[in-house]
């Protein structure tokens, strides 16, 4: 779209000249991903934002939102979501940090699901870890990535091919264990 707003080169309208100036600001500030390092992001920072719709494209599925909480909130972009007895497994990006999610509606069951599937993620997903504390609502997470996910270039900045790899293999470590659980019928 900001395209075609920039080959209407005749159009000398302020309202027009200033909505095109706002977007291309907008895509300047979500284009810092390609041209910012990754220590330079702050919180909820555009690049997040840039990034997460590019990896959107890159591994053809995901959704990205602003997740308001307590502590200010985060971008987020999750995927790879598998249904499991008693919910469902997921992997998602808060920002800067990767963990592994469960969601479970039934309240009753959200204890038994987290204490069975943290061993098993522990065991077959390599540098993950037990985050500092489980919780106890709908989504939970039960496993933080040790380290940052971001691969960098030699320049410091984002390499965002070998960070996609690095997420399709881990997002491929995932359906593999839970499809071993399925055929174990668990």
């Amino acid at each position: 779209m900001l395209d075609i707003f920039r080959g209407n080169k005749d159009v000398s309208h302020d309202v027009f000249r200033d909505f095109v100036a706002y977007l291309e600001h907008l895509e300047a500030m979500t284009d810092r991903y390609r041209n910012v390092p990754p220590s330079e992001w702050g919180r909820c920072d555009s690049a997040y934002k840039g990034l997460f719709l590019a990896l959107q494209r890159t591994l053809k599925t995901g959704a990205w939102k602003t997740v308001p909480n307590p502590n200010g909130g985060f971008i987020g972009f999750w995927w790879g979501s598998h249904k499991v007895d008693g919910g469902h497994l997921y992997l998602q990006l808060e920002e800067d940090s990767f963990v592994v999610k469960i969601a479970v509606n039934d309240r009753s069951r959200r204890s038994q699901l987290r204490e069975l599937w943290w061993p098993r993620l522990d065991n077959n997903l390599d540098n993950f870890k037990k985050p500092k504390r489980l919780g106890h609502g709908k989504t939970m997470t039960l496993a933080t990535f040790n380290g940052d996910y971001r691969v960098l270039g030699k320049d410091g900045l984002l390499d965002l091919n070998e960070t996609t790899r690095r997420l399709e293999n881990y997002t491929a470590k995932l359906s593999e264990l839970i499809s071993a659980q399925e055929k174990l019928g668990e």
